[in-house]
């Protein structure tokens, strides 16, 4: 009885703990993953920023036909560097912090700009290619490129705010330069998972056509069956 009771005062004491980190666990990762979201949420949150630059300058009523959004890269982004400029910046960047190990100055004002980059995150450049349509009159518009900014606003020193600023229409000509290859290469995946997606849906059919189809024969072979018993009875 009395290691019943020290079981069950331990249980009490332990799930509570035990639910408040789990859940503080998991509203981190959700804070965390917010920015970023689903490519449905992405999806979505584009078609809002295009539907509400179309309403705020009189276009309501327009559908949107197609859109893309792409980042503008960062010169220091290892990802948009040739194999040559990711050697000599990955050099350089071992020289600063060389300099930096033998300056205690620069040492610190490394750590002060490291720290400073966590907490005030720098605004991300967006461009959105789209175009759209009026479904009424069947006029379809030229694509047009929307320049937005994506700010983190710090509240306290553990929360930002993310703000989708929009700055109006960009140059066309010029932005569409870099987007369009990333636009292309988007297309291409998209349309190969359509195909994917048309092949499987096909196979899907087929195979219910072929288990119909046996089932009908069974079923046919059965009647067929009874025909004869019931023939041979009489």
């Amino acid at each position: 009885m009395g290691n019943n009771s020290y079981l069950f005062v331990l249980l009490i004491l332990i799930l509570p703990v035990g639910a408040f980190l789990y859940m503080r666990n998991k509203k981190k990762k959700e804070t965390e993953s917010m920015p970023v979201g689903s490519r449905r949420e992405r999806k979505d949150e584009v078609w809002n920023v295009v539907k509400k630059f179309l309403k705020e300058n009189g276009e309501t009523g327009k559908e949107i036909l197609q859109m893309f959004p792409a980042k503008k890269r960062d010169e220091n982004d290892v990802t948009n560097m040739t194999k040559e400029q990711k050697i000599a910046y990955k050099e350089k960047k071992k020289a600063e912090k060389a300099a930096c190990k033998a300056d205690p100055e620069l040492q610190k004002k490394y750590k002060e700009d490291k720290r400073n980059k966590k907490y005030n995150r720098k605004p991300e450049e967006w461009f959105i290619f789209f175009q759209t349509w009026n479904s009424r009159s069947k006029v379809i518009d030229e694509p047009r490129i929307l320049s937005v900014e994506i700010r983190y606003v710090r509240i306290d020193k553990k929360k930002t705010e993310r703000k989708v600023i929009v700055t109006g229409l960009a140059d066309y000509d010029k932005e569409f330069e870099w987007i369009k290859p990333l636009k292309e290469k988007e297309d291409k995946i998209i349309e190969k998972q359509t195909k994917i997606n048309e092949a499987k849906k096909q196979r899907v059919e087929e195979n219910k056509k072929k288990r119909e189809a046996k089932e009908q024969a069974r079923e046919l072979a059965r009647q067929e069956k009874e025909n004869k018993s019931a023939k041979e009875k009489k």
